[in-house]
């Protein structure tokens, strides 16, 4: 049963282009940066943890932090109502963009 599940992942990530180029199955941070760079507007935690099935819950936590440390993305809030955008395009408290 767990082979059909791995393969089942296996096979969605084949799709939705997050193998890397040598073969290799994308780590956590891969997989979640390219999640936010395809993202429009705000999201959230739960959000990338429900579109990235193959990572766990902290992985993708771990993965956000590491791209708010970098400069790609920008966390607002905290606990429940934290949410992230692109760096390149912040939100306003009327969650208008504005550049």
């Amino acid at each position: 049963m767990l082979t059909v599940i791995l393969a089942c992942y296996t096979r969605f990530e084949e799709r939705v282009g997050i193998i890397a180029e040598n073969g290799d199955t994308s780590n956590a941070y891969d997989i979640v940066k390219k999640y936010t760079e395809e993202k429009v507007g705000k999201f959230t935690g739960a959000e990338v943890v429900a579109h990235c099935p193959s990572i766990g819950r902290s992985s993708v936590l771990a993965a956000l932090k590491k791209l708010v440390d970098e400069g790609i993305i920008i966390r607002y809030g905290s606990g429940r109502s934290t949410y992230y955008v692109k760096a390149d395009r912040s939100w306003n408290a009327n969650n208008k963009v504005h550049q």
